[in-house]
């Protein structure tokens, strides 16, 4: 019974965990990531899963790729080097 128990809470901590990651990942609220992997399970992880990048993550994102195009433009102006 007590190994029952045992895994039972470590899949439901499972969940709080990987919506804290998918959270943060997409530059939202770890908390809510936690909160919703907690209380619902699995359908909060799906839930995390299915949220779109909050606004200043993706601008954030596409300005990293920004630079990264200009670097390696540069870089092969000066002759890959």
């Amino acid at each position: 019974m007590e190994v029952v128990l045992l895994i039972f809470l470590l899949i439901w901590f499972a969940f709080g965990f990987f919506g804290y990651r998918t959270m943060v990942g997409k530059g939202r609220s770890g908390a809510g990531g936690i909160l919703l992997g907690l209380f619902l399970g699995i359908f909060g992880l799906i839930i995390a899963l299915l949220m779109r990048p909050s606004t200043a993550a993706e601008a954030a994102r596409q300005m990293e790729i920004e630079v990264k195009k200009q670097e390696a433009i540069e870089r092969a102006r000066r002759g890959g080097r």
